[in-house]
């Protein structure tokens, strides 16, 4: 199209034109076009890359349906500005039949939703853009209260409710559940965690239409909350609802999701939110457990998740008689010294029935580099004839390259998943028979990671520490086998055998 050709009047209705199409195409157009008429020209809409993520994936729920998507991100960071505010009135602007029902923990909460979405809808540029969208209308008898806006002259609605509330007479093609955890205290209560999962299957489950979507979002603060129980029925059960997960920390960690650009340790959202200097602040005025479930999205229960910080021992001065040392490895470094895999060595002893993590190295290494830490490590530890290595990712090369230099070098093979082998091991945690240095420079790093697994953003300690154990664990059911054989032949001896 030829721009110069149009007069003033033309110019502006394709610039108008232009506008619809973008607010019509996508979420975070439809976001951005009506903000300053919600919210104001003095209150901008700062435009940051996990916006355009979340964006794209509740765009599924009107272009795909049947979607099952959970979203876990700071407070603060726009997950519930999306969700549970323009998605609904942008979802209506293309189809008005569809209908929405957003949970919170309170019905004020939930209420407080509906009323944006009523400003959204009521706001001069939606009216301007989508004039026949509207609520409330008398002459077609469409309901508006505080829980609930009909869409005058069609079938959809904005029905907000809480944990607990009734949703009888009401299907839902869209359902959206923010927040539906107060804090850490309800979260921690046993009884309010089971209310939330029975409200959840016995009335808003039951309420989805055949080829209607679920969205969940909210703080993790507790690993058996809905999403964990959610997750854990997606590994047990094929049939259950398969999951999208979008986790976001504040700070950069672990494992990211594939479209996080960051590198480890960035903040998310350093242009508008919280720097370093920040992110520092709020994480000296929280708990560990506080800081991880609120801005990691890693929750943790308080003692620890599968082992728990009672349980474990601590030890100043090895005993003087031990009978096994070991080293175990897990190798699988990233390409770039600072990617966010990190290698594993540790040291471990064997005295009678108590084991001992001695020492541990662990770092963010390329090949070379785990290549001579390892023999470093190996030399500082000459006791440790046996050294345990996952045969995955890049143990194979290594253990090629190393086992004419380092004797003792055994590939082993990890049964089961991650969480497996630790419950496989878990009882030497409850029976008190694992022991770590007091004043070691990783302790509390190692304790951290130990007692937030399977929600913690790295493993590897965790998985050298089981396959430590495990390897203790075999060698003494081969001994108890041993022996309950050679007194099974001294018997038979003495009984006349042979």
């Amino acid at each position: 199209m030829n721009l110069d050709a149009l007069n003033t009047e033309e110019l502006i209705e394709y610039e108008k034109l232009l506008e619809w199409r973008y607010a019509s195409e996508s979420l975070l157009g439809f976001t951005e076009t009506m903000f300053p008429s919600v919210y104001g020209n003095d209150t901008p809409f700062v435009r940051n890359w996990h916006h355009e993520l979340i964006c794209r994936e509740l765009e599924k729920v009107l272009y795909r349906g049947k979607q099952r998507i959970m979203i876990f991100l700071p407070p603060q960071y726009s997950k519930s500005l999306f969700s549970s505010r323009f998605l609904p009135a942008w979802v209506h602007s293309q189809k008005p039949d569809e209908k929405i029902v957003v949970a919170s923990y309170s019905a004020e909460l939930a209420n407080s939703f509906n009323r944006d979405y009523q400003q959204i809808i009521r706001s001069t540029k939606f009216q301007e853009m989508f004039p026949n969208i509207r609520i409330g209308s008398k002459s077609d008898k469409k309901k508006e209260t505080q829980n609930l806006a009909e869409i005058a002259g069609y079938n959809g609605y904005y029905l907000s409710s809480s944990v607990g509330g009734s949703l009888t007479g009401r299907t839902s093609n869209i359902l959206i559940l923010d927040d539906l955890y107060s804090g850490i205290r309800q979260a921690d209560s046993a009884a309010y965690r089971k209310d939330v999962i029975s409200w959840y299957n016995t009335v808003a489950r039951t309420r989805l239409s055949k080829f209607g979507s679920i969205i969940l979002l909210f703080t993790r603060w507790h690993p058996e909350d809905l999403a964990g129980h959610l997750l854990q029925m997606q590994l047990e059960d094929p049939h259950a609802d398969k999951w999208e997960v979008i986790k976001i920390p504040l700070v950069a960690e672990g494992k990211l999701h594939k479209e996080d650009p960051r590198s480890e340790g960035d903040p998310l959202w350093p242009e508008f939110k919280d720097d370093l200097e920040q992110v520092a602040a709020i994480k000296a005025a929280s708990s560990e457990r506080e800081f991880q479930a609120v801005y990691q999205q890693n929750p943790i229960i308080k003692g620890g998740n599968l082992v728990k910080e009672n349980d474990l021992r601590y030890f100043s001065n090895l005993p003087s008689k031990t009978d096994l040392h070991i080293i175990v490895g897990d190798l699988r470094f990233g390409k770039k010294k600072d990617s966010g895999s990190f290698v594993c060595f540790q040291y471990w002893v064997r005295a009678g029935e108590y084991k001992y993590l001695v020492d541990q190295k662990r770092g963010r290494w390329g090949y070379a580099e785990t290549k001579r830490q390892f023999q470093e490590f190996c030399r500082k530890h000459p006791k440790a004839r046996l050294k345990y290595i996952e045969n995955k990712a890049n143990a194979p090369a290594m253990e090629d390259e190393l086992c004419s230099i380092i004797p003792g070098i055994k590939l082993t093979e990890p049964q089961g998943d991650k969480v497996s082998r630790l419950h496989y091991v878990e009882d030497e945690f409850e029976s008190n028979s694992v022991y770590i240095p007091r004043d070691a420079e990783f302790t509390r790093e190692y304790v951290q990671e130990l007692t937030a697994f399977p929600q913690a953003p790295n493993d590897d300690q965790v998985d050298c520490t089981t396959q430590a154990l495990a390897v203790f664990k075999e060698k003494r059911a081969k001994l108890n086998k041993a022996r309950k054989t050679n007194a099974n032949i001294e018997a038979y001896l003495q009984r006349g055998g042979w």
